[in-house]
């Protein structure tokens, strides 16, 4: 089965890239260099590598419509401020000087509420979405939901998945599956 998986960040992309890797090997192509829209290159068929099956990466949800359209669209969302306060710790610990948020965040020592505040943190996921809605998807997971979602997508789509695929790129400070310290007041 050919895929295309849009990684949201903070959304278990890290995680879901072993799976990926296990099914697909040398015919998985990942992009975290650029964030791709529908229009920002030409001819994306050019880009791609012959022979790749699965597409993983930074990229919004229409850019391979018009070159790759028999493949099958899957993503993972998760709750919207479990996504920012992870992308915030993850930010806090690992500086991106290449990534405007990290950037704000460090240069100017934001506060979760301010770095929640920027604009490119507001409604990331619908923005990954690019105008498709949930049932334009093959596949959506759900990251609070992780062990029922990689069931149903090994029923779905066929890919093998054990019980080594287990998180990655998860917070230490944080007990996996539960969720972040954040009032009521601030969510």
């Amino acid at each position: 089965m050919k895929l295309i998986s849009v990684h949201i960040p903070k959304c278990a992309g890290t995680s879901f890239i072993r799976i990926l890797r296990d099914n697909y090997g040398k015919s998985l192509w990942c992009n975290y260099e650029i964030i791709f829209t529908k229009n920002s290159i030409q001819n994306k068929s050019l880009l791609i590598p012959v022979g790749t099956n699965c597409i993983h990466g930074h990229f919004l949800a229409t850019t391979f419509d018009e070159y790759f359209n028999s493949y099958k669209l899957i993503t993972w969302v998760r709750e919207p401020v479990e996504r920012v306060v992870s992308n915030y710790e993850y930010f806090l610990r690992t500086p991106d000087r290449s990534n405007p948020a990290s950037n704000a965040l460090h240069d100017n020592n934001l506060s979760l509420i301010e770095f929640s505040e920027l604009e490119f943190m507001k409604n990331k996921q619908t923005r990954y979405f690019d105008g498709k809605e949930v049932h334009d998807f093959d596949f959506v997971g759900v990251v609070e939901c992780w062990s029922e979602s990689l069931y149903a997508l090994s029923e779905l789509m066929g890919l093998k998945i054990d019980n080594s695929h287990i998180e990655n790129n998860v917070n230490p400070n944080k007990i996996i599956r539960s969720n972040y310290n954040v009032s009521k007041k601030d969510r």
